[in-house]
């Protein structure tokens, strides 16, 4: 298979070298992390680790705790961030082999600094759109929030850029991704 032949060379090359798979939400992160596992390799979705991500309000800096119900206002007045010193104890702990980290860093920028490669998902505001429609949680559903969302994602791509990424084009199927993510190393 033409995946495996390509991720052999990448391993031996760049052996124990963590890897982020990141985009906006609906590009596609969890989807290619459940390729990646499928596959075969380490992939770990980073929104199934607990304490990794703390919100904060925006003008009054007050870390929110217990349990949240999102609203467009909440979020608003609100970002999440990455607890980086979580992520790189993960990273660490996961030292012996290479692993594929699928998620947000949000406006972490050193936070990124800690991936030898860094994969953007873009993806189109139709595609985005439609793939947050078929969501379980009825808030990507809301049509404020989808616009919200898409005024929001270009700033949050612009950050991640800042970083230089891979781009890749996550308006393909999940095979043409993954070639794509694989052809890149």
């Amino acid at each position: 298979m033409k995946l495996t032949r390509l991720f052999y060379k990448y391993y031996f090359i760049n052996k124990h070298q963590p890897v982020i798979i990141t985009g906006v939400s609906g590009s596609g992160k969890t989807t290619v992390c459940r390729e990646l596992i499928r596959l075969g390799y380490n992939a770990i979705d980073l929104d199934d680790i607990d304490g990794l991500y703390f919100i904060r309000h925006i003008s009054s800096g007050k870390i929110v705790s217990g349990p949240l119900i999102l609203t467009l206002e909440f979020v608003k007045q609100h970002i999440m961030l990455c607890n980086d010193r979580e992520m790189k104890k993960i990273i660490l702990e996961n030292s012996d082999n290479l692993v594929f980290y699928c998620g947000n860093l949000f406006e972490a920028d050193h936070v990124y600094a800690m991936f030898k490669r860094i994969y953007l998902l873009k993806v189109s505001d139709k595609l985005q759109i439609d793939r947050l429609e078929i969501r379980p949680d009825n808030f990507w559903k809301n049509l404020e929030v989808q616009k919200w969302l898409l005024q929001c994602k270009k700033k949050l791509e612009d950050i991640i850029c800042q970083q230089n990424p891979i781009l890749i084009n996550a308006d393909k199927n999940i095979e043409e991704i993954m070639e794509d993510i694989f052809q890149t190393i």
